[in-house]
């Protein structure tokens, strides 16, 4: 589920990357900042909002190429000539007089001759013919901007309301960038009330009762909001009404607190917030009155241990699903790692920073001395993206999560890459991947997510998810280099391992759900490579674990009979 919070128009951009990590979400509250511009002119973002002013602030860096190419079209010093502040050089005595432009240099390792075209790391002079306030800041000081601000590339342009909501409006024309300020609420009457979300979407996505609604209250009229009524719903069903008293002064927020709306059923939901009656009196503006996020509710009953192969019907109706940018997401595919199903994430063509999740279900691993993850993944880059996928786990009903499992770029590759959308032909394009999570083992409630976060890269397949708690997962010791052969099998297979001492050698069989289906003791065996026939041929098609023990330590293997 997905909610714009600005119309604004479509840009195309070409972005220089700095490093894999999301923009700031549409909608949130920018930081504060105080800078000083090359000409030794202090500015203060906040004193700027304060005064009605949108600002547009140009994160670039002197050596970036798609930067110096929309510096070079003149867009934000048009935008600064024509609404920037009457009396500031280059600004048309016409001028709108509602606009702040700033560019800011985003690399602290660049220097003032670099900024002025003389350097060894510039595009050129960026400071020739511009009228607007430059800003390079000392590394001091634009490294933690940049971490405040989520730089992934530049250039990053963002528009930052009166109320202190950002938008990443992109590499637009003057004519678009003024446009979408028109999205941004503007202080014209004496009460006027807006609701907008904490911390950007899905702040609260995580609970297995009841729901706490968190949302940030702002006044956006010319008075002090002193009162105002608050509706919170549930899917659109009105739960609560709460009348808040306060006082806020123009473009100023608080951050309410929360409100329990009771208990629903597991899986996806819609919160809602509706702000009427500011001062008493009624809102005359209804675009900004309401505000909505999805949550997730868990359910607590956990299930089996999870074996699937998406082959019946697909991703788990139980399953949940949660779109944190913009379409596309997580769906069924009609192609899988020898078979014909899977769950893709459709990366190709996604917006670069967009996360999308995959809930499983509960595990209940209260006797599971250990636990592993297994699943086959495919993955092609379209160039040299820095798409991520990653296997995180909660106890505690999602509040937190721990990262088992990150792959990204070429690491996660499993193929050659691939210009237009990828899909896997052959089923030497997927890898199995085993995740430990032995940090879960006892645990009586865990939830296990796999998380996207897109580079703008191309698609990944997840298939053959088995999740089972056995004993001696991956405590390699004594025993070691366990390889199966052929895999899949049909009435035998070999089985190469190593052993580091002389020791007795147990192999166990264990199917999906965590039963043991066979044990064989092969006795004392000397230290070194040793090799054994394994016969499967009393076992059902279907996927298996063969775990290798020696005294200290033991290894485990998925193997799959398939006859």
């Amino acid at each position: 589920m997905k909610k714009a919070l600005h119309l604004i128009m479509a840009i195309a951009a070409t972005f220089a990357f700095v490093e894999s990590k999301a923009q700031l979400t549409n909608g949130v509250i920018a930081p504060d900042w105080t800078l000083t511009d090359i000409n030794g002119n202090v500015h203060h973002l906040y004193s700027d909002l304060d005064s009605g002013k949108t600002v547009f602030i140009d994160i670039s860096a002197t050596w970036c190429g798609p930067c110096w190419n929309y510096h070079n079209t003149g867009a934000l010093d048009q935008l600064w000539s024509a609404h920037g502040p009457i009396g500031q050089p280059g600004v048309s005595p016409s001028s709108s007089n509602d606009v702040k432009v700033y560019f800011i240099e985003g690399d602290g390792t660049t220097n003032s001759n670099d900024l002025n075209g003389t350097g060894s790391n510039t595009q050129g002079n960026w400071t020739a013919g511009v009228s607007h306030p430059i800003i390079d800041p000392p590394a001091n000081l634009i490294n933690p901007f940049n971490s405040n601000y989520s730089i992934a590339y530049f250039p990053t342009i963002y528009m930052i309301c009166p109320d202190r909501t950002i938008t990443e409006v992109g590499q637009a024309t003057a004519t678009a960038l003024y446009s979408a300020k028109g999205s941004c609420a503007i202080a014209t009457t004496v009460a006027d009330a807006e609701v907008t979300f904490p911390i950007g979407l899905y702040q609260f996505t995580n609970t297995c009762d009841s729901i706490s609604a968190k949302f940030r209250l702002t006044n956006v009229g010319t008075d002090t909001l002193t009162s105002a009524t608050l509706t919170y719903k549930l899917d659109n069903v009105a739960q609560r009404v709460v009348n808040w008293t306060g006082n806020i002064v123009t473009y100023h927020n608080v951050l309410l607190p929360g409100v329990n709306l009771g208990s629903s059923t597991p899986g996806a939901h819609m919160v809602t917030v509706v702000v009427s009656n500011p001062n008493g009196i009624t809102d005359p503006t209804t675009t900004n009155n309401s505000a909505s996020s999805a949550c997730i509710i868990y359910a607590t009953t956990p299930v089996a241990p999870i074996v699937q192969d998406f082959e019946t019907a697909g991703i788990p109706s139980t399953w949940t699903i949660v779109n944190e940018g913009a379409a596309p997401t997580w769906v069924n595919a009609n192609v899988g790692f020898s078979s014909a199903k899977s769950a893709k994430l459709t990366w190709y063509g996604s917006q670069i920073g967009d996360l999308d999740y995959l809930y499983l279900e509960p595990q209940d691993f209260t006797t599971a001395p250990a636990v592993t993850l297994t699943f086959e993944v495919a993955y092609a880059q379209r160039t040299n993206e820095n798409d991520k996928l990653s296997v995180e786990v909660s106890t505690n009903c999602g509040h937190s999560w721990s990262p088992k499992y990150t792959k990204s770029g070429s690491t996660l590759s499993t193929t050659t890459a691939h210009a237009g959308t990828y899909t896997p032909t052959t089923a030497a394009e997927w890898r199995l991947e085993t995740v430990n999570l032995n940090a879960v083992a006892g645990q009586p409630e865990v939830w296990v997510r796999f998380k996207g976060t897109s580079s703008g890269g191309n698609n990944v397949y997840v298939d053959d998810i088995n999740i089972v708690g056995v004993s001696g997962v991956n405590e390699i010791n004594n025993v070691s280099g366990l390889n199966v052969y052929p895999n899949p099998m049909t009435t035998s297979t070999n089985v190469n391992f190593n052993l580091n001492e002389a020791n007795v050698v147990i192999i166990t069989v264990i199917n999906s759900l965590g039963q043991v289906v066979s044990t064989e003791n092969l006795g004392n065996m000397t230290a070194g490579e040793q090799n054994y026939t394994l016969n499967t041929e009393s076992l059902s098609n279907g996927l298996y674990f063969i775990s290798i023990n020696a005294g200290t330590g033991s290894v485990t293997e998925k193997i799959s009979v398939n006859k």
